[in-house]
């Protein structure tokens, strides 16, 4: 999907929105019951809109008084619709409610009727004067009231989300910002690269900034919208070059859609690349000791090298502190577009290990050294099972290239068992 966005003005109203929200859901809670309280949208949205709008409950006219009949209960809220006090929805329309506001309201024949004007009377002129945590202006909050509930829901997915995952908290080192302040930064799993200057809609990249206590920015709102499929169609030529079109499926479903041939070019020098067996475990501790145990062998029985890669910086990170960190140079971490990937350089030598994220598993040509080919080159762990196809023919197109040797092995954690 393709598409524009911009800032409106007045967002920076909505802060505050925000901002109660977020304290909502990230109260402190000392059991799960309370978790489910914090996390229950429909009780946000209400303490939400109750600070938002002036409004009084049905729930409240019950508890007036205790000789008060359900019908006439429902007398009084329909004779203060009738009056212009409130609208159907219980928001309440005048400034200030007074005896002679509320005299005709109640029934005159109740014996409790004038302690339930006195009651009437005080229970909404209290709503009116009680001082709110969220300003809004009017012109914003039938916006505000239409996208809630996805901005409750962007919170709440925000309050399990996990830095080194989708995001990273850092820098913004693509010089593309004047702002030095560390801000939320969006990862793109399938090729590890950072989405500068974007941000996810409905409020979640505020949220997040908000949970790791960076400066907020305001909300994009996405003006144009078009597909992809729409896109390419309004031009009347297609040409494309890619590596990894993917399975045979997906080279059907361009047919269909473009109306277009493709043809297979073959490489320059043939292709001597292996894959191994793959190996699936069931426990995070198995799949580690396999990778540990992938790389040493290859390492240091074969004087190979080895590119690790992984779905997410959290697990390079993971990995790295695994096979020794610091202590062993001969491991290599690439996690970020503005890292320097030195160990590959020049040419790949022999004995060499290489943790990275898909940053190093799509367009990165890895040049190897003359020893390091003689030994059967590069070889590829890819630690988890992508999304697709061509992100496997991706990272495993790593090794073996312009006729080198080189291998790789798929070693994933089935969770589920």
């Amino acid at each position: 999907m393709l598409y524009l966005s911009h800032n409106l003005s007045g967002f920076d109203k909505l802060e505050p929105v925000y901002i109660f929200i977020w304290q909502w859901i990230n109260r402190p809670l000392a059991n799960s019951k309370e978790l489910a309280a914090a996390l229950d949208t429909r009780a946000i949205k209400e303490a939400v809109l109750d600070e938002i709008y002036i409004r009084i409950h049905k729930t409240e006219i019950d508890e007036i008084h205790v000789q008060l009949k359900q019908q006439q209960k429902l007398t009084i809220w329909a004779r203060m619709i009738d009056a212009g006090i409130i609208d159907e929805r219980g928001h309440i329309l005048k400034e200030k409610i007074t005896e002679e506001d509320i005299h005709g309201i109640v029934p005159s024949e109740l014996e409790c009727a004038p302690s339930v004007r006195y009651r009437l009377e005080y229970i909404l002129n209290e709503c009116i004067d009680r001082v709110r945590s969220i300003t809004v202006p009017k012109y914003l909050t039938p916006f505000v009231e239409h996208h809630l509930e996805c901005w409750i829901h962007s919170a709440i997915t925000a309050f399990f989300m996990k830095s080194g995952e989708n995001y990273v908290v850092d820098l913004d080192n693509t010089d593309t910002s004047q702002d030095r302040n560390p801000n939320i930064i969006i990862i793109d799993r399938d090729t590890g690269t950072d989405v500068a200057n974007s941000q996810w809609d409905e409020a979640l990249y505020q949220f997040l900034q908000l949970k790791h206590g960076c400066k907020l920015s305001l909300q994009n709102l996405k003006a144009v919208f078009i597909s992809n499929v729409s896109y390419f169609k309004k031009y009347k030529t297609l040409n494309g070059l890619t590596g990894t079109l993917g399975t045979k499926r997906d080279r059907h479903l361009l047919q269909d859609i473009h109306d277009v041939d493709y043809v297979i070019i073959p490489t320059a020098a043939s292709k001597q690349f292996h894959e191994e067996i793959s190996i699936l475990c069931t426990t995070k501790e198995d799949w580690e000791n396999q990778i540990l145990d992938e790389a040493k062998n290859k390492t240091n029985e074969n004087t190979r090298s080895v590119l690790i890669i992984c779905e997410t910086v959290n697990v390079v990170n993971d990995l790295y502190k695994l096979f020794g960190g610091r202590k062993q140079t001969h491991v290599h971490t690439y996690t970020r577009d503005y890292e320097q990937f030195e160990v590959a350089k020049d040419e790949l030598k022999p004995g060499q290990i290489i943790i990275a994220t898909n940053l190093a598993g799509r367009g990165t040509d890895i040049k190897i050294s003359k020893d390091l080919n003689e030994a059967g080159g590069l070889h590829v762990v890819l630690t988890y099972l992508p999304s697709n196809i061509r992100i496997e023919q991706q990272a495993f197109g790593r090794a073996a290239r312009s006729g080198a040797k080189g291998s790789g092995r798929l070693i994933i954690l089935n969770s589920n068992g």
